[in-house]
C-alpha cells in the first residue's frame, strides 16, 4: 500500500504528463494563445498559484524531454522515426537552436518569482503573480510550438509581445520580492533573538556578512583587525547611537572605558543620513573590549535597523540617547536596553556573581588530619615533611583544576551573564535607599585609593562616599548654586565641629564654581573644576532612577511608596536645569539618610543649634539634628519652581506626578530639544 506523501507525488506526476499532452495537443491544433492559455489554466484551477506554474514548468520539461529522447534515437529507433514524422516539419537537427532562450530565461525568473511571492491561501494573489502565471503558461505555448515546429504568422510579433509583457510584469514584481525578503529576513532576526542556538546566525541578521572569516571590525583595545568568527559563542553589548547625535556614544563610550566590561562591545551608528557620513566621526575611545564596526553603511542590515526603530521605541530616538542590547552566548536578546543597568551598576556587573571557593579550609584540615596521622613517624622516616608537603600540593592542585573547571563552565553558562533584564530585577530586590546608590566603586580600586593610589580611571566622589559611609561619619553633601547659602552652611558645620570634636564631612557635588572653589578652600570636598565628574556623577543618579521607575512599572510597585524612587526623584528634581532652588542639603549618617531638604530650612536647623546640641551626647549628631529637622518641617513654606524631567524613552510616562518638595500636584510641559555633537558641555573635558 502506498504511503500518502507517494500518493500524492504518484497523483501530481500524472497530472503534469497529462497537461504536458494537453499542451502538444492544444499547439498543434495552432489554436489562439490566449484561448488555450485560459483552457490550461482551468485544468489548474483547484492549485495554488504558486503550484500552477510549478506544474507548467514541470510539463514544458517534459516535452522538451520528449523532443531530445527522439532526435537522439530517430536514426536507428523505428518507432521514433514514425513519430518524427508525424508531422513534416518536425525534422529538425538536435543541435539546432529551437526557440528562443531568452524567452526560457524569462519563463524561470517568472516561476522563481511567483513561487517567492506564494501567499497561504486565505490571503488573495498579488495582481502581478495573477499576471505572471497567466505569462509563464503562454510563453510556454510559444516555446512549445517552436519544438513542434508548428508555424504562425504572427510568431514574431508574440514573441516580442511576450518578452515586453514579461519585463513590465517582473518590474512589478521585483518590489513585492523585496518587501516579502526584507520581511522574512526581519521575522528570522525576532525568532533568533528567541530561539537562536548559534549566536554567528543572529550576528549574520544583524551584519551583512558572507563568510565568517570577514573582518568586519576593528578591535579599539590592543589595535587589530577582528574577523567575525572571533565572535562565536560570545556575549556582546550592542551600543546603538544616532548618526545625529554621536557625542552621546563618545561620552558613554568614555566611562565605560573607566570600568571592566566583559562582553564584546560593538558601536553601532543608525545612520539616517548616509551622504554626511564618515568613518571619522565615529568615537576613538579605547575600550578593553570594544570593536568599531568598518563601513557601518555597508554592513547594518536593513531588518536591524527597522528592530531598532520599530521594537527598541521609545527607549531609541533618532538622534536621543545610546541604547544597550545584550545578547547571550546563544545571540538571544536578554536585555533590550541595559543601559541604564549598567550606568547603574557598573563593574559589579563585570564579575560572576556564582563562583566555586578557593577550597583553603580544605587543605588547612588535610594538613592538620596528616599531622595526627604521622605523629611519631619522623622518627623512622627522615623525608615524611617532604612527603606530606608533596602529598598536600598534588591534592591542592587536583582542587585548583577542578575549581576553575567548573568556574569556566559556570562563565559559560548564560544563567551567569549579568547583562540581562532579570539580573536587573534581581539587583533592585535587594538594594535600599541609603547613600550608596550615590556612588559605585568597585573593591579592588577601593583599596588602591586607600593605598593612596587613586589613578585617573575613577573619580574621587565614588571613593569618598564609599570611605564616609564605610567609616559611619555625619556627611553633609550640598549642591545647587547659592553659592552665599552653601558658604554659610559650611561655616557653621565647621564651627560644630570644631566644638563637638566630630568629624563631620561636607561635599559640595553641584556645578557652580564658586561654591566649588568656596567649600574647597574652607577644607570641604567639592567635584573636579571640569564638567566630567558632574555630569558623570548625575547621569549615573538619572539612570539609576530611570531603572528603577521600569523596575516598578515591571513589577507592579507604587512609585509614591517607594523610598529609593522618591529620594533619587528629590534629589534629581534639586539639581534639574530650570530648577530655581538656591541650595539644597543631604545629610546622612554613614550609608543611612537623615534628612534630605532646602538649604534655608537645613541652616535654620544648623543656626538652631544651641538648643539641641545637649542631645548630641545621648543620640549622636545626626539624630539630634533630625529631631529639631523634623518639628521645623511639620509646617510646609513656599519654594521656588521645581522641576522633574521624564524623557519621552521611558516605557511608561506618569500622568500625574507629585512635587518632591511639597507634594502638590505639578504642571506638566513637553520640552523639544536637539543637540548635535555636545553632550552638555562634554567636549569641554573630553
Amino acid at each position: 500500500m502506498l504511503m500518502p506523501q507517494k500518493c500524492i507525488q504518484k497523483e501530481l506526476s500524472y497530472q503534469v504528463r497529462q497537461l504536458s499532452f494537453e499542451v502538444v495537443f492544444k499547439s498543434l491544433n495552432n489554436i489562439d494563445y490566449h484561448s488555450i492559455t485560459i483552457h490550461l489554466l482551468s485544468m489548474l484551477s483547484t492549485y495554488p498559484w504558486d503550484t500552477k506554474v510549478v506544474m507548467m514548468l514541470a510539463a514544458f520539461s517534459l516535452i522538451c524531454g520528449d523532443f531530445i529522447n527522439i532526435s537522439q534515437h530517430c536514426h536507428w529507433n523505428k518507432l521514433a522515426n514514425k513519430l518524427r514524422l508525424f508531422k513534416q516539419n518536425l525534422i529538425v537537427a538536435s543541435s539546432e537552436k529551437i526557440y528562443d532562450d531568452s524567452i526560457v530565461k524569462l519563463i524561470i525568473n517568472f516561476v522563481k518569482c511567483v513561487n517567492e511571492l506564494n501567499q497561504p491561501p486565505s490571503f488573495s494573489p498579488p495582481q502581478p503573480v495573477i499576471l505572471a502565471t497567466y505569462w509563464i503558461t503562454r510563453s510556454i505555448l510559444i516555446c512549445t510550438q517552436c519544438i513542434l515546429c508548428v508555424e504562425s504568422k504572427n510568431d514574431v510579433m508574440e514573441e516580442s509581445t511576450l518578452i515586453a509583457k514579461s519585463k513590465t510584469i517582473l518590474s512589478a514584481c521585483y518590489p513585492l520580492l523585496e518587501v516579502k525578503r526584507a520581511e522574512k529576513s526581519y521575522k528570522a532576526l525576532l525568532h533568533g533573538f528567541s530561539h537562536s542556538h548559534n549566536n554567528l546566525d543572529v550576528l549574520k541578521l544583524i551584519f551583512n556578512v558572507n563568510d565568517d572569516s570577514e573582518v568586519i571590525f576593528h578591535s579599539s583595545g590592543i589595535p587589530r583587525h577582528v574577523p567575525f568568527s572571533e565572535l562565536k559563542d560570545t556575549r556582546v553589548l550592542l551600543i546603538i547611537v544616532s548618526d545625529t547625535n554621536l557625542s552621546e556614544a563618545a561620552f558613554l563610550y568614555h566611562h565605560m572605558s573607566k570600568f571592566k566590561i566583559s562582553p564584546w562591545i560593538i558601536l553601532i551608528p543608525i545612520i539616517d543620513y548616509p551622504q554626511l557620513w564618515t568613518d571619522a566621526r565615529m568615537p576613538s575611545v579605547r575600550i578593553i573590549t570594544g570593536l568599531k564596526l568598518l563601513d557601518p553603511c555597508k554592513r547594518i542590515t536593513p531588518q536591524f535597523i527597522r528592530f531598532v526603530k520599530e521594537r527598541c521605541a521609545p527607549s531609541f530616538q533618532s538622534g536621543g540617547e545610546p541604547i544597550v542590547i545584550s545578547l547571550d552566548s546563544r545571540g538571544r536578546l536578554v536585555h533590550i536596553n541595559a543601559l541604564q543597568m549598567i550606568l547603574t551598576w557598573r563593574e559589579d556587573l563585570a564579575f560572576d556573581t556564582l563562583t566555586v571557593g578557593s577550597g583553603n579550609n580544605i587543605i588547612s584540615l588535610l594538613q592538620k588530619e596528616l599531622t595526627e596521622m604521622t605523629l611519631g613517624v619522623g622518627s623512622v622516616i627522615d623525608d615524611i615533611e617532604e612527603r606530606k608537603r608533596d602529598l598536600v600540593n598534588r591534592i591542592r592542585n587536583t582542587i585548583d583544576d577542578w575549581r576553575n573547571d567548573i568556574n569556566m563552565r559556570i562563565k559559560d553558562l548564560d544563567s551567569s551573564y549579568n547583562y540581562t533584564s532579570k539580573n536587573e530585577e534581581m539587583l533592585w530586590d535587594k538594594e535600599t535607599w541609603n547613600l550608596k546608590l550615590l556612588g559605585k566603586v568597585d573593591s579592588g580600586r577601593l583599596l588602591l585609593l586607600v593605598l593612596g593610589y587613586p589613578g585617573s580611571d575613577t573619580y574621587n566622589i565614588d571613593y569618598w562616599i564609599e570611605n564616609w559611609t564605610t567609616m559611619k561619619y555625619d556627611i553633609f553633601f550640598c549642591g545647587g548654586n547659592d553659592a552665599k547659602c552653601i558658604q554659610e552652611l559650611a561655616t557653621k558645620v565647621k564651627e560644630v565641629n570644631f566644638e563637638i570634636q566630630l568629624d563631620i564631612k561636607f561635599a559640595y557635588i553641584g556645578n557652580n564654581k564658586k561654591a566649588k572653589s568656596l567649600v574647597k578652600n574652607m577644607g570641604g570636598y567639592a567635584l573636579s573644576s571640569n564638567n566630567a565628574e558632574y555630569l558623570w556623577f548625575w547621569t549615573r543618579l538619572r539612570s539609576a532612577f530611570l531603572s528603577r521607575i521600569n523596575y516598578l512599572n515591571k513589577t507592579g510597585h507604587i512609585e509614591d511608596e517607594d523610598k529609593i524612587f522618591l529620594g533619587l526623584q528629590k534629589l534629581l528634581a534639586y539639581e534639574a536645569k530650570n530648577t530655581t532652588f538656591g541650595a539644597w542639603v543631604l545629610l546622612s549618617k554613614g550609608e543611612e539618610v537623615i534628612a534630605c531638604d532646602l538649604g534655608d530650612k537645613m541652616m535654620r536647623v544648623m543656626n538652631a543649634y544651641q538648643k539641641w546640641k545637649s542631645n548630641i551626647r545621648s543620640k549622636g549628631f545626626s539624630q539630634a539634628f533630625k529631631d529639631c529637622y523634623e518639628k521645623l518641617a511639620s509646617s510646609q513654606d513656599q519654594h521656588s519652581c521645581c522641576t522633574l524631567e521624564y524623557p519621552l524613552t521611558l516605557d511608561k510616562i506618569p500622568e500625574d506626578v507629585n512635587c518632591p518638595q511639597c507634594s502638590h500636584n505639578m504642571h506638566q510641559f513637553i520640552t523639544f530639544t536637539c543637540c548635535h555633537d555636545c553632550h552638555h558641555g562634554y567636549d569641554d573635558h573630553y
